[in-house]
């Protein structure tokens, strides 16, 4: 298989994983809202924890991506090049 495949794919892998946090950042929100409205605010100062450290991982996940996709287009600019 060709390494430049392999890379496409692991970026698809990277877009998935970055995707999933943003949806429990999503969900995360919801939760402190509900957990706000319904219940004390006690309660939902974990889910509030919970969205940061979610968001946190987004913008890990979503910088790794990027410099990922920036490699891989360097890549086939090098390649292109020979």
């Amino acid at each position: 298989m060709n390494p430049i495949e392999n890379e496409k794919k692991m970026l698809t892998i990277l877009k998935i994983n970055e995707y999933l946090w943003l949806f429990f950042i999503v969900v995360s929100v919801s939760l402190t809202a509900y957990m706000l409205i319904v219940n004390d605010r006690s309660q939902a100062i974990y889910f509030l924890v919970l969205t940061f450290i979610s968001g946190l991982f987004y913008s890990f996940k979503r910088r790794q991506r990027i410099r990922h996709a920036e490699r891989i287009l360097n890549s086939e600019n090098s390649k292109k090049e020979k």
